[in-house]
């Protein structure tokens, strides 16, 4: 008789922890029924293209699209700097074959020692970055100016080339 208590509060714990893994199962249940449902009204139905539009990166797709208008058909090397790491990625995943150069967990620009003419720089939400039409030049984060050519301005965007 004097071990059935211990039965008991066992049994006890064993319930409040079932009753409380089938409560988050529940809830992690409903959020993926809740994002599948965000997913489907998004992408469901759609070309490949309007699926690339409609995701996080539309607006990088949609200027990289026209970038490739611009871009010799052979493969260029391009160098490609924006605020966000994951629009670094992103970018040179939709400009591959190319010979694409960013860096993967940071804002960095290229060293100006590592550009040659005839190199490329996209750029897309990157502070830091000016333009200077009159003497087709470009400078970044304050340092000597490089020359370049601006050869597709864009929202929050520019694709150039280094003279």
């Amino acid at each position: 008789i004097g071990a059935a208590p211990s039965w008991f509060l066992f049994l006890g714990i064993a319930v409040v922890f079932l009753v409380a893994w089938l409560l988050v199962d529940l809830r992690w249940t409903a959020n993926l029924a809740r994002q599948f449902a965000v997913t489907f009204d998004t992408f469901a139905g759609k070309a490949d293209r309007d699926r690339r539009l409609a995701d996080v990166d539309g607006v990088l797709y949609e200027f990289i699209e026209r970038s490739r208008t611009v871009l010799p058909p052979t493969p260029q090397r391009i160098w490609i700097a924006s605020d966000a790491p994951f629009f670094n990625g992103r970018a040179a995943y939709h400009l591959y074959p190319n010979d694409v150069h960013f860096a993967p967990r940071d804002r960095a620009m290229p060293d100006r020692q590592w550009v040659k003419p005839g190199d490329w720089l996209l750029v897309f939400n990157r502070r830091g970055v000016e333009y200077n039409p009159r003497n087709e030049t470009l400078r970044w984060d304050g340092g000597a100016e490089v020359p370049a050519a601006l050869k597709l301005p864009g929202n929050s965007a520019a694709l150039f080339q280094f003279k």
